[in-house]
């Protein structure tokens, strides 16, 4: 599952978020970092960022420097990374004007990578032309529209149902005494278009 990400977009989803604060507000109620993230650097600055926005709603060198300082681990990771200087490189790839496109990516991805973790090949779906430039929710609607085919070819889910079961002694029971129609006042108009 490895190769089923968009790193890139990834890194530049969260340098945009340093660089517009209020960005994670309106998306940090949609993304789960656990699941979105492929990248493991990404997931765990994206983590520290919620840990942040509850605490100071802003993020800057100085918030992160001493959050990272807090604890040993997260002194050891931020060293490994190279410090704040693999932020500021997440904030210079990242296009303001393609914030939304670099959520949808990791959407995209993260549908693929659950998918596969479901057992349903993608390959097809990836191998697509319009692939790079589907969102989440027309491969969903893809998924579905194969499934929909499978299920119109196999009806999986039909149960058989006798509706001409009993009607036989109904039948019957209306040679005996028909009952058709509306009843009036006059007898014979009974008898004649009734049956009795």
């Amino acid at each position: 599952l490895k190769e089923l990400c968009d790193v890139q977009s990834e890194m530049r989803f969260i340098g945009r978020l340093f660089l517009n604060n209020d960005l994670f507000l309106e998306y940090d109620k949609v993304i789960r970092w656990d699941y979105y993230f492929s990248d493991p650097v990404c997931k765990t600055i994206y983590q520290w960022l919620e840990d942040l926005y509850v605490k100071e709603q802003k993020f800057n060198e100085k918030n992160i420097t001493i959050y990272a300082s807090q604890k040993e681990e997260r002194v050891s990771f931020f060293r490994m990374i190279g410090g704040y200087k693999v932020i500021e490189d997440f904030m210079s790839i990242s296009d303001e004007g393609e914030f939304k496109s670099y959520f949808n990516a990791i959407q995209k991805w993260t549908l693929v990578r659950e998918l596969e973790l479901k057992g349903i090949d993608t390959t097809i779906l990836r191998s697509s032309k319009n692939f790079e430039k589907a969102n989440s929710n027309q491969i969903y609607n893809q998924i579905k529209k194969m499934l929909d085919g499978v299920h119109t070819k196999v009806t999986a889910d039909v149960e058989i149902v006798s509706l001409t079961s009993g009607a036989e002694n109904m039948v019957d029971g209306f040679l005996e005494k028909p009952d058709f129609g509306v009843s009036t006042f006059m007898e014979s108009f009974n008898q004649d278009f009734r049956g009795w």
